[in-house]
Parts: structure tokens; sequence; C-alpha cells
């Protein structure tokens, strides 16, 4: 938890693609926030309370039953960032903000998008201010550019609504022109810009260095990647597999050189690995990791091993925890499309999909959706009951 200048700023929380996202991830920032100032029973008790009092001092009634939802939602999710000690205590007040509708209102919090969830969010973000005793909180949201419109346009509202001293600090990546006019737009609403660009021509020679390139490659690998790191990283690979010839790199756009080295990768995984890389790749955000080997009908020891070759082959990144890039997920959808493959090419992991999904014990429609590629791959097309 940073406090540089006397603000309390939790680490960041990536945005995820699904209803009410951005209501999601400013609620687990906020709730990161709270853990830190009610780490113990005592504070707990006295945060607790206080945020209790802050929702019984809205004042719209028809907002009241959805303020203390909210405050519940808030204290559980802190619950699970603090002590047993500090839970219990927080648990406590959770309870007396139980409402006859929360099964109705949880779904507004957690499943759709709501005005009144993200302004009710804002209104304890100040209370939590004001406890803490600092001159501003900060919630740090990564990966905004995957937020729908509506939260687009909700977060651009809050470069002016915030209360005092509360402050969003977004992450977003401009890859596309579109991306580009959606940050204009948060600017144009008042949010402030910091840029951040590509490792330069130099930086890139140190690293064709580092992977015994020639330094002379530097210019041609920075025009094409601008110098990002995550494609510098695809477009060093594809160079030591061909025999560091430039040719071939020189013609493709940052995406195709993703791509290919995708496709590269998987190649040279065994059959199972690139089954199981196929299939999870349907899903963009990680599921549960103990639910992984039951999905993909293996052990728990063969998943690990997989999961570790998925690592090395740059197929999964991450520290804490291991999933597909945004942009390495993409690019699977463009190696696995029918349109680029063509029917009699889907052999291999396309069969083991099949076979998996008519066997699967779930809610076919369910998981039509989740599998469907974002309409990448035709799944309803290619399989049959």
């Amino acid at each position: 938890m940073s406090r540089g200048e006397n603000a309390i700023a939790p680490p960041p929380v990536a945005v995820r693609n699904a209803p009410g996202a951005l209501q999601r991830a400013l609620l687990d920032s906020l709730a990161l926030a709270v853990a830190d100032i009610a780490s113990d029973a005592g504070a707990a008790q006295r945060v607790g309370a206080a945020l209790k009092r802050a929702i019984e001092h809205i004042v719209e009634d028809s907002l009241k039953g959805l303020a203390s939802a909210v405050g519940r939602q808030l204290l559980g999710v802190v619950q699970a960032h603090v002590g047993d000690a500090a839970a219990e205590a927080l648990g406590r007040v959770a309870v007396e903000l139980t409402t006859p509708d929360d099964a109705a209102l949880l779904s507004r919090i957690t499943n759709s998008a709501d005005s009144d969830v993200v302004d009710l969010i804002s209104h304890l973000a100040a209370e939590t201010l004001r406890l803490a005793g600092r001159d501003s909180l900060i919630l740090t949201l990564d990966n905004v550019d995957r937020l729908a419109p509506d939260d687009l346009r909700r977060l651009a509202d809050l470069a002016t609504h915030l209360p005092d001293g509360v402050r969003v600090r977004a992450g977003f990546a401009t890859w596309s022109g579109g991306m580009r006019n959606a940050a204009d737009q948060l600017m144009e609403a008042g949010a402030g810009e910091i840029s951040l660009s590509g490792l330069g021509v130099e930086e890139v020679a140190c690293y064709l260095a580092a992977a015994d390139l020639s330094k002379e490659l530097a210019a041609t690998v920075h025009s094409v990647t601008n110098g990002y790191p995550f494609y510098l990283e695809d477009a060093v690979a594809l160079l030591l597999g061909n025999g560091a010839n430039p040719a071939e790199l020189s013609m493709l756009q940052p995406r195709d050189i993703l791509a290919r080295r995708t496709a590269r990768s998987w190649r040279d995984l065994d059959p199972g690995t690139q089954t199981a890389a196929f299939l999870l790749a349907g899903f963009q955000e990680p599921f549960a990791a103990d639910a992984i080997p039951e999905y993909l009908g293996i052990t728990s020891a063969a998943w690990s091993t997989m999961e570790a070759r998925l690592r090395d082959a740059g197929v999964f990144t991450g520290k804490d925890r291991l999933w597909f890039h945004e942009l390495r997920h993409a690019a699977f959808g463009t190696i696995f499309s029918p349109q680029r493959n063509g029917p009699r090419q889907q052999t291999g992991p396309y069969r083991s999909w099949r076979r998996r999904w008519r066997g699967a014990n779930c809610c076919r429609s369910a998981l039509l959706s989740t599998l469907a590629w974002r309409h990448t791959v035709r799944a309803p097309g290619q399989i049959r009951k």
C-alpha cells in the first residue's frame, strides 16, 4: 500500500470484461484501502461503524437499500484482505446492513452497470479518506480500455464529480484508433494524461544484444514494434527462429508479429498441452486454478506440468497468476479462426473440443457464450448435438 505524498493508494485492480466492470473494480480497489485502515479488530469495528453511519446518512429514500447493499458488499470484500479477528468484526457490521432485497440489489452491484452504485462507492471512498486521515485516496484501475462504452462514459463523469481528495488513476492502452478516441473523450471530460512511450532504439539495441542478436537490427525491430516490450519479445523470438533474417520481420505489423510467434509457440507444444491451450483460450479471464484440471479432464499434476510448459513457451504470462495476456488471447482467436483455417484443417484441438463439448454436464448455452471466441470461432455451426 503506497502512502507517498500523504496519500493512501491501493495497488492496481485489473478491470474485467464484464457488465458492471467499472463499479466492481472501483469497489475492489476501495476495499483494499479500507483493509489497510481496518487491519485489527478494534480498527475494523471503528471503520465498519463509521461506514455504516455514512450509509445511514444517505438522504434519498430510493437509495437507502442500495447503499446498504453496497456497504455490505464492500465489507465482504474487505474481509478477504484482513485477519480473522478483523474479518469477524466487519462481519458483524455487515449483518446490520442486511436488507430484504439483498439478492436483487447484489445483482445491481455485481452484474450490471449502474450509475447509482458508482456514486455510492464514491460516497464511501470519501468517508474512507476521512477515516484514513490523509490528503488523498487514489484508486488505481488497470486495463480500463476493456470497459464498455457506457462504463467509459461513467468514468468520464467521475473526472469532475469525485469527492474532494478522491482520485481515480486509470491505465489505458491506446492500441487502436477507437481506443485513442475513447482516451481523448476522457481527457475532454477533465481527466489528465500521462503518456508512456515505448523503448527507444538504443534500448532495443541492448535488448537484441542480450539475446545475442546484432545491434544493427535495432532500427528495423524498433520500427515494427514501436519499442513496446511485449511485441519486442515476440520479434526477438522470430529473429532467433529464422536465423536473424530481418526481411520477414520488416513486412509485418505488430499484431502480425504477435500472431506468428503465438502460432509457432503453440505448434511447438506437445499435443496434450496444445489442446489445453486451445480450450482455455476461450476464456479471456482466468478462473479458479483448482477448477482447471477438472475442466480439462486431467490430474492436477498433469496440469502443473502443462502450465509450466505454457509459461516457458510464452503462451502464459504474469506474476501472481499465470494466464493469457489479452493480446496473446486475441492472437489465439486469429489462429483458431475457421475463416483462417478452413474446415478441413480443424483437427486435433477442434476434435477434442467437440468431444469435450458433447460430454459436458453443464449448461450448453452458457459454455457456448464463453467459448465462442467473441464470434471468432463459429461454434454454433461447428458443433452438433
